[in-house]
């Protein structure tokens, strides 16, 4: 399979709008490509590691999915010659969050003893998150408590990498979603929307890539693969809740592997997080909400949200859409990061 041609987004982008980049092929620079200080040196030892490409990685799952959906994708990073592993879960780990509306504790206490084992052995680590997995890292990054636990583990993690995560989504799911019940000495005075869900907890204490602190640089991708159509929509006649109907075509080109139901489940699953469907993303995650402000942002034409796609369709754990973010994964050397 062929390289991506990757955009790089202009962010953030009003809430629904498409996101619209100017497309260049991405180089594989040096790595020390971002901005922000590394906080941390690496020993002379540390650094002869790195560049013989044993960097660390943990890969952190989505939203009901488990571990084993990401072997291919940690094959690929470790066939790279990097030290990668994923977090150990289940699907039905999730199910206390989804009918009970427990918090996700259970996630963070287990990224947090995968985290301290790993930094020990190899220094900073790149976390990976897919879809939840790379908000729910930011809680583990930042200094604020939460559920009476301040992680604060930016210190261990020079990179955080998101891959279709749901940053700005406003969880208008259709069949709703319980409450959970926050707990913390700073919460009493906030809104009750952060008191009750864990997205907007960790939207309110680290809204940019900046203040999670540390000097963690953060990358966010996300691939754009199909626009959302409603299933009943005719041609030329674009939905009438697509903020801006004519910034991308939604029709379906001769030979492409995309059906109509493809269209309406991303419809569906764009309206539930951005409040309009007729937008761009992944099939599930729409551009507009998968970046932060402050972050590296890559948009991947052509990959797909989940590892459960169809034949002739590419996701983020393939290795020829793992080539834009790859370069990302290595300690940068230097005290300095760099803009591009």
């Amino acid at each position: 399979m062929g390289s991506i041609s990757v955009s790089r987004a202009r962010a953030p982008t009003p809430a629904c709008q498409p996101v619209s980049s100017a497309s260049l092929k991405l180089s594989r620079p040096s790595c020390d490509r971002r901005h922000r200080r590394c906080d941390c040196q690496c020993s002379a030892d540390n650094r002869r590691r790195h560049r013989s490409g044993s960097d660390a990685v943990v890969v952190l799952p989505g939203f009901l999915s488990g571990s084993q959906q990401y072997a291919s994708m940690v094959a690929n990073l470790r066939a790279k010659g990097f030290a990668a592993e994923v977090l150990p879960m289940a699907v039905s780990d999730w199910t206390p969050t989804i009918f009970r509306g427990d918090s996700f504790e259970w996630y963070l206490e287990r990224l947090d003893a995968v985290l301290q084992a790993c930094s020990a052995k190899h220094g900073r680590v790149a976390l990976v998150g897919h879809s939840a997995g790379g908000w729910i890292a930011r809680i583990l990054l930042g200094s604020e408590p939460y559920q009476g636990v301040r992680y604060g583990r930016s210190s261990m993690v020079h990179t955080l990498i998101t891959l279709g995560s749901p940053h700005q989504s406003i969880e208008a799911y259709p069949f709703g979603r319980v409450e959970e019940a926050l707990t913390g000495p700073n919460l009493d005075q906030l809104a009750a929307g952060v008191r009750g869900s864990s997205l907007q907890f960790t939207n309110h204490f680290y809204p940019t890539a900046d203040s999670l602190g540390g000097g963690v640089r953060v990358v966010c991708a996300c691939g754009n693969a199909v626009r959302g159509r409603l299933l009943w929509a005719t041609e030329g006649s674009p939905s009438s809740s697509s903020p801006n109907p004519s910034s991308s075509s939604s029709s379906i080109e001769a030979g492409s592997s995309i059906t109509r139901l493809d269209q309406y489940f991303a419809y569906e699953s764009y309206k539930c997080n951005c409040g309009h469907g007729e937008v761009d993303g992944d099939g599930v995650t729409p551009l507009s909400i998968a970046f932060l402000a402050g972050a590296e942002q890559l948009v991947l034409p052509g990959v797909w949200h989940n590892p459960r796609r169809k034949p002739g369709q590419i996701w983020y754990g393939d290795a020829a859409a793992m080539e834009p973010w790859l370069q990302y994964l290595h300690v940068p050397q230097g005290s300095e990061w760099s803009s591009s």
